[in-house]
């Protein structure tokens, strides 16, 4: 889905979206942290849709796009014959002007598009999403239009933005796309298959309609985020008698080596507060084994590493202030038991 998506739609957006994943680990593994639910959703939540997101967009992709047909509209709107664009044998891209002015109509109004070798550029890094990218596009076409009007308008934009071997390849791109789109709706998984095992097959069936590099350009950084899901655990195990500043430093080396090409837009992506709960986890057996007077000098050097003296002072100010209330919560919830107690 993804790769369409973008090459179709390759706005430059002043900021390039993200999305994400969730793990679970055995206890065990976290000797009963508290943190285990913070490195959930500190490191692990930048990753949260694996294996369920390409159900759940073929699901949405079923919702909003699953009719079909081409209907006819008095008041002069585009009938199927003026939807066809034909590919003639002289490898050109017969025009229907009104695709055409439709495409520009609706996609042009937006502003300024990325030529092709930055799009394959920023896909091939992740900071552009195809599958994001195509939803938005096709988002911008009128309700009126069917499913596949919609195709041959994005079609139409594709030949009259680009040229030569660059229109040719992101419309076999794009005609593989809607196969795959359209096999993956249909697919069906067995219950017994685990959500890595689904993973491992839908990773196949994009192979079937794409060559490896297209599927890596197409879905390259969202295959990165399921095998950093998939190793995480393994990684905490093997790093468990280092300590902390080893463990932080093994920890990027880990994600540089899971993320590859995708590693610097996924740092990019990374805000302050989840790089700071994430070496905090990391930490955390390290911090354990301070003094309390150590610790808390410990943890205000890392606030003040990311955020600044001022923020650092103001989280500070936060965190003893919600220690106060569960410590009342928790005398309150004591009281009352002993009340119910002395009633009875």
């Amino acid at each position: 889905m993804v790769f369409f998506v973008a090459l179709i739609c390759h706005f430059i957006r002043s900021a390039f979206s993200e999305k994400t994943k969730k793990v679970c680990f055995k206890k065990d593994f976290f000797k009963n942290h508290k943190s285990m639910k913070s490195l959930q959703e500190r490191i692990i939540f930048p990753v949260a849709l694996g294996s369920l997101s390409v159900i759940l967009i073929v699901l949405i992709w079923f919702a909003f796009f699953g009719g079909s047909g081409v209907s006819e509209d008095s008041s002069g709107s585009l009938n199927a014959a003026e939807f066809e664009l034909q590919h003639t044998q002289s490898d050109e891209w017969t025009l229907n002007q009104a695709i055409v002015d439709t495409s520009r109509r609706i996609f042009d109004e937006n502003g300024n598009w990325l030529s092709f070798d930055e799009l394959l550029r920023y896909a091939s890094t992740g900071e552009v999403n195809l599958v994001s990218e195509l939803w938005a596009l096709r988002r911008e076409c009128p309700e009126d239009l069917t499913y596949e009007q919609c195709n041959e308008v994005i079609r139409a934009f594709i030949a009259d933005h680009y040229s030569g071997k660059e229109v040719e390849y992101l419309m076999n791109l794009f005609s593989s796309y809607l196969k795959y789109e359209i096999t993956m709706r249909e697919f069906e998984f067995s219950d017994k298959l685990s959500n890595a095992e689904k993973y491992e097959l839908i990773k196949k069936k994009r192979r079937e309609f794409f060559s490896d590099n297209d599927a890596q350009l197409i879905f390259g950084l969202e295959e990165a985020e399921e095998t950093y899901r998939n190793s995480l655990g393994g990684f905490l195990i093997d790093t468990e008698s280092l300590n902390g500043e080893q463990r932080v430093q093994r920890y990027e080396e880990f994600r540089k080596n899971v993320y590859g090409q995708y590693y610097n837009t996924v740092k990019k992506r990374e805000s302050k507060y989840n790089t700071y709960e994430s070496e905090m986890f990391l930490k955390e057996d390290e911090l354990e084994r301070m003094s309390l007077s150590d610790r808390n000098n410990k943890t205000k050097h890392m606030r003040e590493k990311y955020f600044g003296k001022d923020d650092a002072d103001r989280i500070d100010t936060s965190n003893k202030a919600e220690e106060r209330k569960k410590r009342k919560n928790k005398l309150y919830k004591r009281s009352l038991i002993y009340f119910c107690i002395g009633k009875s």
